[in-house]
């Protein structure tokens, strides 16, 4: 009888134990989503993703969602099998996982399918339209019937697809992009800044320090800031209070008598360019034998000068090497502002009063 009523008590907390150990296990045991072909995409469902319907936490429930990699605001990014090449992003109307619904899915593909293979998919061609005056050969191409957008790349001649995204059919319908049909010019990107001079203004400095059998005067700090202040990286560059460019420089300096040490220098100029910011690192330093006898000053005045050199060298090289974005970094530019003109068109079409943050196509989360 007493074993009876162990193996009872044994069985009923195994059941105990079960109920609570079950849905964490089933959780783990949510599929990866295989895509299916664009063409079963019906306008709002796509698999078990439902747009206008389907929520955070509905999605959650039914797939495996990736544990890194999404940088798309306002997502979820759902984990796909290993090695298919392909990124899927459902996108919501806002950060609320339990009321806020699907709005579009976004495809991209790692290994980019052929637009003739999508063709071929659909069984007709669809239609193509293209930005006034592109930088490369790129166009969207549209099933509008069936809400379906492909990102096309022409790099190399051949067309292939490298993003796509599921909306409701009727944002297609107004026009929001307001491309052409027919193919347009591609031209050369315009260096809106020719002419300009390429200087940068700095206006902060600084010199922090970090030492050890070693001091610094306020004199001497006040010189190396003037040293700084100095800087003109060939032309470069030019100290104008409150400007909003900067020259920082840090020692780190460590001596003792009798096992002697090193002087560490690094200087940091960051600062605008006419085409974006600039920033360079200059790192120099020394090292003292046991028993040297050092004078503080000019023992680090020497590495200071070094490095703050090197600093304005690789500054002087970067501001040379600035310019206009390049045909492909152009086009990675207009593809995202199509792809969020979009996204904001589904939450106007779907009645969803809000803006999305800006995403990047490209983006990827560490």
């Amino acid at each position: 009888m007493l074993h009876m009523k162990r193996a009872s008590a044994f069985c009923l907390l195994f059941a105990l134990f079960a109920a609570i150990v079950s849905p964490a296990h089933a959780k783990d045991d949510k599929p990866d989503f295989t895509l299916p072909s664009l063409a079963d995409f019906t306008g709002q469902q796509w698999d078990a993703i439902e747009l206008g319907k389907s929520t955070a936490s509905s999605i959650k429930d039914h797939y495996k969602i990736a544990k890194r990699g999404n940088a798309i605001p306002w997502s979820l990014m759902i984990s796909t099998p290993k090695g298919s090449g392909d990124r899927l992003n459902v996108l919501f109307g806002g950060r609320d996982d339990k009321n806020d619904v699907a709005t579009a899915i976004l495809i991209r593909y790692d290994s980019s399918p052929t637009l003739d293979s999508i063709k071929h998919e659909f069984g007709h061609a669809g239609v193509s339209y293209y930005q006034p005056e592109r930088n490369t050969g790129w166009l969207i191409h549209e099933y509008p019937d069936k809400g379906v957008v492909l990102f096309v790349d022409n790099h190399t001649g051949a067309y292939t697809v490298s993003a796509v995204l599921l909306v409701p059919p009727a944002i297609l319908t107004e026009g929001v992009l307001d491309f052409s049909p027919d193919a347009t010019l591609i031209v050369p990107v315009v260096d809106i800044h020719a002419g300009e001079r390429r200087l940068m203004l700095f206006g902060s400095v600084d010199v922090t320090t970090s030492l050890s059998g070693m001091t610094m005067s306020d004199i001497e700090r006040s010189n190396l800031r003037d040293d700084l202040r100095r800087a003109t990286a060939g032309g470069a560059m030019l100290y104008q209070e409150y400007a909003p460019g900067s020259c920082v420089a840090d020692i780190h300096a460590a001596f003792k008598e009798d096992k002697g040490d090193c002087i560490d220098v690094t200087v940091t100029i960051d600062g605008p360019s006419p085409y974006g910011q600039i920033h360079v690192v200059g790192q120099s330093s020394t090292v003292f034998k046991n028993h040297q006898r050092i004078t503080d000053s000019a023992s680090y005045e020497g590495v200071f000068n070094d490095a703050l050199g090197k600093a304005q060298q690789g500054f002087a090289q970067a501001m040379r090497a600035m310019g206009p974005p390049s045909p492909q970094v152009m086009q990675q530019i207009a593809i995202d502002s199509a792809f969020n003109r979009l996204r904001i068109a589904t939450l106007s079409t779907q009645g969803i009063h809000a803006t999305p943050p800006p995403g990047s196509l490209w983006a990827v989360a560490k």
